[in-house]
């Protein structure tokens, strides 16, 4: 630190000072109240000191003249303005007093952590008989943990992580949570120093699953710093791209209309979209098309077009532009039916394997998604068809450029849907893999046998696996490509610090596989926990623990695949239960959110969904899928009965309005009432038939052949939970359909933003698609 002051008066500790390496200003005040009959504070020897006191509360406040805003980053605040500001805060607190501040706190909280509840019958973790959290997790790490201690300490995991979140990362917060979130050991003021890699947010898995669980654990108004961080990186990212792609873009010009940014693998609050440390491993430009996955996804579950138009969408737009325009080209290999593809250029798949290919999964299955998510943008806003489509030939040729780097085609078609089919992300190699680079044969080898440079078969990476998750590329609903991701999944392993066990999780709850799953998350507590719960990455990093929080609502709710019949594309239809694991096969969810905003409150027993209420935000056509759907025939609501259309036995439809609950029953509709006729004339009486001989009784039907003899059930615990068989996800839909070139471009019904104010104190612990609808 270049300075630091310390000063007391009128029972308050203030520290304040300029940071060494950036003159940040900071300021941090402490107020002692002090309760009891004498009791004082002093500023004796520069401390501040507590007398004769029975009790005392401190009020804590703290700030810097940070604000992200290239290039200054500054609010222009003086020291003394900044003093006035934090004293403001803390002596206004104080002023209301502990048990005003503490129920403000609660309720500010408590509206957000209780919106999701989760319950496999755990033991509680609280109160008469619970155990202390780190005898728990001794506990289960030896396996001596009973079923219902087991369940408990899953469950504290994952709430704990949607804790997390609504700790690190609010409406009003200026950043988004970092490697730590925002619990660095360290506030040294060197930015690699003892603050382990200098808190950064690094792009290349770390800063997108801190926001993975945000969304379906339905606190999207927690995204939104991590939104305004994007938009922070306009600015500096548009001098990258112009050092590193030409692409030059005037001061001033508002986002969406520039000629596209670039960022890296690194990146600090200051603007760093350099490529990083070490060129090697920190070039990675694709780091942006990922962090706007997560962005785009605010819009996904809540279908707010407000921020979708001003916000989202501009962002989505100069980035695809910018690949378009400055990154595509055509590729040195074509793709594996020989045709010619479009990559990005010089690429890495972080952080593993070769150095400078000519693109690879993880760059193509990034940009893929980009351009998949801005075509659904813009039609949802029905703006800018000249960007989404083309009606010229859509060739790798029109990418073709001259020495001065200009198209030699001005006018051919690269239209963000032609420059989506012909990258071709995902192919399938020898060894039934997907391929990680388009030169791999057998795993690990070139398709001329030879030795891919720097390969490891078990890193911790899962780069190329994007389109499995967090992308919509590779779906339970495509077996072909499903299929592949599975192998290239076993063949890297298990093994993994705490994030990298977390993207597993996360991956293989999307295979549909709840079991291997489970044992993922076992190894994780396992080995990858500190004792207070903190993610393991040694020698700490966060994102590990919300990785484990997506996971678990992965296995529970997904709502990013497309189902087809005949010629009917169903987007982001909503999967209950697609990874079940067996030790989990009873249990209930209480507000999860999925894709469309639809709220979800279900159960379950022996793996089967018993109850289902859908409550929709925004009304829309709801498809629901899970095992045995197909025994539901209407939707009750407070004031009617909606019918259900049976799409196949696992995918049922019906219609909601905004605002309304629906509960599944199997009990089918009430016809619509026919208009009255006239009365006819009334006929001659007929003779009366003979009584019918009464029906003979039927005994016992037998099994059908296609009844299989069930596994047997293991011993209940103390909590009745068993551990039956797997209840395997359905496998219908075209399952035959890889075709990579786009998803259709209907948009989700989605719903109203919910804005918390942020109370004083710390903060403490706390859908799906339609065919057509209108644009959001």
């Amino acid at each position: 630190r270049a300075s630091e002051q310390i000063s007391v008066a009128d029972g308050k500790l203030t520290s304040s000072g300029v940071l060494g390496n950036n003159g940040l200003l900071y300021n941090a005040q402490i107020k002692a109240v002090v309760e009891g009959e004498g009791a004082s504070t002093s500023n004796a020897d520069g401390a501040l000191r507590v007398s004769g006191a029975t009790g005392v509360t401190l009020y804590i406040s703290a700030a810097t003249d940070y604000k992200q805003v290239h290039p200054g980053y500054r609010t222009g605040e003086s020291a003394d303005d900044l003093d006035a500001r934090v004293a403001k805060n803390v002596e206004g607190a104080a002023a209301k007093g502990y048990d005003a501040v503490l129920d403000a706190h609660v309720k500010d909280h408590s509206g957000l952590y209780d919106r999701v509840s989760v319950d496999l019958g755990q033991s509680p973790t609280y109160g008469e008989g619970a155990l202390p959290t780190d005898d728990l997790l001794y506990r289960y790490k030896i396996e001596n943990a009973s079923r219902a201690q087991q369940r408990a300490l899953e469950m504290l995991i994952y709430d704990y992580g949607r804790y997390l979140t609504i700790a690190s990362s609010r409406e009003n917060s200026q950043l988004p949570s970092n490697l730590q979130g925002i619990w660095s050991s360290t506030a040294d003021d060197n930015a690699h120093g003892a603050t382990p890699w200098g808190a950064d947010f690094h792009l290349n898995v770390n800063l997108q699953m801190n926001y993975w669980p945000t969304y379906s654990s339905n606190l999207s108004d927690s995204a939104l710093p991590l939104i305004e961080f994007t938009e922070g990186l306009v600015d500096p990212g548009r001098v990258t791209a112009r050092v590193y792609a030409g692409a030059e873009t005037p001061d001033n010009t508002p986002i969406g209309e520039g000629e596209g940014y670039m960022a890296h693998t690194e990146n600090t609050a200051y603007g760093w979209t350099t490529p990083g440390a070490a060129f090697s491993w920190g070039w990675s430009p694709a780091a942006v098309p990922w962090i706007l996955q997560n962005v785009y996804e605010y819009y996904e579950y809540t279908g707010d077009e407000g921020v979708l138009r001003d916000r989202i969408y501009p962002l989505l737009k100069e980035e695809a532009n910018f690949y378009v325009n400055y990154m595509l080209h055509k590729g040195n290999r074509p793709d594996a039916d020989g045709e010619p593809r479009l990559t990005t250029g010089v690429a890495y798949s972080p952080e593993h394997g070769p150095l400078g290919t000519d693109g690879n999964a993880y760059e193509s299955s990034l940009v893929w998604q980009l351009l998949q998510d801005a075509q659904e943008a813009a039609t949802a806003l029905d703006v800018d068809d000249e960007l989404v489509n083309n009606d010229g030939e859509c060739s790798v040729e029109n990418w073709q450029k001259d020495a001065a780097g200009a198209f030699t085609q001005a006018d051919a078609n690269r239209s963000w849907n032609c420059a989506q089919s012909l990258l071709k992300p995902i192919e399938v190699g020898d060894s039934g893999q997907i391929k990680e680079w388009f030169f791999e044969g057998e795993l690990g080898k070139t398709v001329d046998g030879a030795n891919i440079p720097g390969y490891q078969g078990n890193h911790r990476h899962l780069s190329h696996m994007l389109g499995l998750f967090p992308g919509d590329l590779i779906t339970v609903d495509n077996a072909e490509f499903m299929d592949a991701a599975k192998v290239s999944l076993n063949a890297r392993g298990d093994d993994a610090t705490g994030w990298g066990v977390g993207q597993r999780i996360n991956s293989w709850a999307r295979t549909g596989d709840g079991d291997r799953a489970l044992v993922l998350i076992n190894k994780q507590l396992k080995n990858a926990m500190y004792p207070n719960l903190f993610d393991a990455h040694p020698p700490f990093q966060i994102d590990g623990n919300f990785g484990n929080t997506s996971g678990v609502n992965e296995m529970l709710v997904q709502s990013n695949s497309t189902f087809k019949l005949d010629d009917t594309a169903y987007h982001n239809y909503i999967h209950l239960l697609p990874a079940l694991p067996a030790k989990w096969a009873n249990g209930s969810v209480d507000g999860l959110k999925a894709r469309g905003n639809y709220d979800l409150t279900f159960d379950w027993s022996d793996g089967t969904v018993d109850n289902v209420t859908v409550h929709s935000n925004l009304g829309g056509e709801v498809v629901l899928a899970f095992e045995g759907a197909a025994r539901f025939q209407s939707a009750i609501t407070e004031d009617g009965v909606e019918p259900i259309t049976k799409l196949d036995d696992t995918h049922i439809l019906f219609n909601t309005e905004a605002g309304k609950s629906y509960t599944l029953s199997t009990e089918a509709a009430p016809e619509e009432p026919t208009e009255p006729t006239e009365p006819s004339e009334p006929s001659e009486p007929s003779e009366p038939t003979e009584p019918s001989e009464p029906a003979e009784p039927t005994g016992p039907s037998e099994p059908s052949e296609s009844s299989e003899p069930t596994e047997p059930i293991e011993p209940t615990d103390s909590t009745g939970t068993t551990d039956p068989t797997v209840i395997e996800p359905s496998d219908s839909g075209d399952s035959g359909n890889s075709d990579q070139s786009s998803l259709p471009k209907t948009g989700v019904e989605i719903g109203a933003l919910v804005v918390l104010g942020l109370g004083l104190g710390v903060m403490g612990i706390s859908a799906v698609t339609l065919r057509r609808r209108r644009n959001m």
